[in-house]
């Protein structure tokens, strides 16, 4: 999840095994190399093993060449592996192909860049009229969607063709973010307004599921593709039978405004990010908190789950930092 108006950066690497949070023990955490701007974005790798973060703005190349750029992570070592320079403006957000060969990057220039992890280069460069702050591949990678929080659209684009096959509109606020279904037929979108559609990727015909009353932040698809999660800055969580188009609502008791959210893979955790500079990591099921983590300085701006659900990434303010936890049985 990406935000408008952060800082500088942090990224804490928490790991958590589910069930295992309320006993662990935080260790000292472990500043990772490198520096960086403002972190919107935060994306892993399928197989986990990098960490692509983007910013509007990069200190730290901004000082020499001024060319924002994307970076890559090795989550084990804290070290930053690559830069993926290539945007004139600064770079709103990151997603891994599912292969994990490709880093798609959209920026302020009305650009979308496809770069191979390994050399760094662009092989494909979208334009756009406007440019794009949300974007999510297909379950093959086939087809990537594309938003905006300035915009009402969302535009569906065919990889190999270079060309939209789609245009998604009726959306009355901009986009915050959007999720594909398992089978990729549905692409779910969620709004500033509160209102999530589920569109049909084949008819462009969209299923309106009304109840959140503010933004919402994070859609994630059970792995059957029957219901569907959205967490909202309603301090609620909603689960969605697209059968009936009837929710369940999980209110979550928390006073600080939510600023990033994300669900773990398989659906059971939600992660949220405040102003207050606080994660908590919460039960979907109950609504309960599990644990909160603290070390951030500032809010949280991004936040997202490793493909294996046991490592979560933040991004905050002033530092870049890698925090491990250890259930007592490691130690």
């Amino acid at each position: 999840m990406l935000l408008y108006g952060a800082c500088l950066s942090v990224i804490l690497l928490t790991e958590c095994e589910p069930r295992s949070c309320l006993a662990a023990k935080v260790n000292e955490p472990i500043t990772l190399t490198g520096t960086t701007g403002a972190v919107w974005s935060l994306a892993f790798s399928p197989t986990g093993d990098m960490l692509a973060s983007c910013s509007p703005k990069d200190r730290e190349i901004e000082a020499f060449a001024g060319t924002p750029v994307a970076r890559l992570w090795d989550p084990k070592t804290g070290k930053n592996t690559k830069v993926l320079k290539g945007h004139q403006q600064g770079v709103y957000a990151v997603e891994f192909s599912r292969d994990g060969k490709t880093l798609v990057t959209a920026g302020a220039d009305k650009t979308i860049r496809f770069c191979d992890v390994n050399t760094g280069e662009a092989r494909i460069t979208l334009q756009l009229e406007r440019a794009a702050t949300q974007i999510e591949f297909n379950p093959n990678s086939t087809l990537l969607a594309s938003g905006s929080l300035r915009d009402e659209s969302v535009l569906v684009w065919d990889v190999k063709t270079e060309k939209v096959v789609a245009t998604l509109d009726g959306h009355t606020k901009g986009v915050w973010t959007m999720a594909f279904s398992p089978d990729g037929t549905k692409l779910a979108v969620g709004c500033g307004d509160g209102i999530i559609r589920l569109w049909d990727v084949k008819t462009g015909k969209a299923t309106t599921l009304k109840g959140h009353t503010d933004l919402t932040h994070t859609l994630t698809f059970t792995a059957d593709g029957k219901t569907l999660l959205s967490a909202n800055s309603d301090n609620t969580i909603r689960r969605w039978n697209l059968a009936t188009e009837k929710a369940e609502v999980i209110p979550l008791k928390h006073t600080a405004e939510f600023r990033s959210m994300a669900f773990s893979p398989e659906g059971s955790l939600l992660a949220t990010g405040d102003a207050k500079s606080d994660i908590v990591l919460w039960d979907v099921a109950t609504g309960k908190v599990i644990e909160t983590f603290k070390g951030h300085t500032g809010w949280v701006s991004a936040i997202t789950f490793s493909p294996d659900g046991k490592t979560l990434a933040s991004a905050g303010e002033e530092s870049i930092k890698l925090w491990t936890i250890k259930k007592p049985a490691d130690k």
